[in-house]
């Protein structure tokens, strides 16, 4: 608008200008200066344009980035996730072949216990045997001694009593002769 006003300022100086061509003139910058004014309100539309667009590619790269370190993060909790797993199958998997081994000693374990048990029990009845005989050898030595002096004293008293007849016999001999 100042340069409207500063245009027809310098036109009505001029010199020989006429009303009519006066006329034209003032409309022809009129027409220049609307067409100016309309080109700079085309101008800050575009730069608007040109901000909203740079605002919204802005918004857009942000969005974009929030999206791929979403993305990056739900990646990163899946691998974590996967681990997890797979620690897991691991571990049971070590668990299952551990409590397998175990069951395995225990069972071996039982086995063993079982076969010294058995050697025991067998150890223990052969040694009752071996004392039982061990016994019975000594039983059978003492009723053997036993019936040695038995069968001594049963001759001495045989012999005694032999002896004793004898004696009588010899005194009734002699009480016959005597007679």
């Amino acid at each position: 608008a100042a340069l409207a006003q500063q245009r027809e300022a310098a036109s009505a100086k001029l010199p020989g200008s006429s009303g009519a061509s006066k006329q034209l003139h003032i409309q022809a910058e009129k027409a220049i200066n609307t067409k100016a004014e309309y080109l700079q309100k085309v101008a800050l539309i575009e730069r608007s344009r040109e901000t909203i667009g740079s605002c919204l590619e802005a918004q857009a790269m942000e969005s974009l980035g929030e999206l791929q370190r979403r993305r990056h993060q739900i990646r990163q909790e899946k691998l974590e996730k996967a681990a997890r797993k797979d620690a897991k199958e691991v571990l049971q998997h070590y668990l299952s072949k551990r409590s397998c081994i175990e069951r395995v000693c225990r069972q071996v374990d039982a086995a063993q216990l079982r076969a010294q048990r058995e050697r025991e029990a067998v150890a223990g009845v052969a040694q009752r045997r071996h004392e039982w005989a061990r016994k019975s050898q000594r039983m059978a030595e003492k009723h053997y001694d036993t019936l040695l002096q038995r069968r001594r004293q049963v001759d001495e008293l045989r012999a005694q009593l032999e002896a004793f007849r004898k004696q009588r016999q010899h005194v009734e001999e002699d009480e016959i002769q005597k007679k």
